[in-house]
């Protein structure tokens, strides 16, 4: 810590800046630059979270989405790669028995 109140490195130091002029402009204008962008990218990335989280705020908050896909493992004697379907035709009603938060106003009701 004593190197911080020697003042015989501080005039290295300032001879150091003085003599390399265009060395000291050019980091400080790095770091300032990098700063600079580093506050940019970040206020970017909140204001993008943001809209985002605004956008979707009031749609299908209490909503579940479902994709088909292929299968990948064969089961029960059914091969693999075959295609699932979510037609709404196979649900004629939400069964409240055995999941009790769906309120019935899903796929086929």
């Amino acid at each position: 810590m004593s190197f911080l109140f020697d003042l015989d490195n501080w005039q290295e130091i300032k001879s150091a800046l003085v003599r390399n002029k265009m060395r000291t402009a050019l980091t400080a204008f790095g770091v300032f630059w990098g700063i600079f962008l580093l506050m940019v990218m970040l206020g970017s990335g909140t204001g993008l979270r943001n809209g985002v989280t605004r956008g979707f705020a009031g749609a299908a908050t209490n909503s579940l989405f479902i994709w088909t896909n292929r299968t990948q493992k064969p089961y029960a004697g059914m091969p693999a790669g075959r295609v699932m379907s979510s037609r709404s035709g196979r649900c004629s009603r939400t069964d409240r028995g055995t999941c009790p938060s769906l309120d019935g106003s899903g796929v086929g009701s």
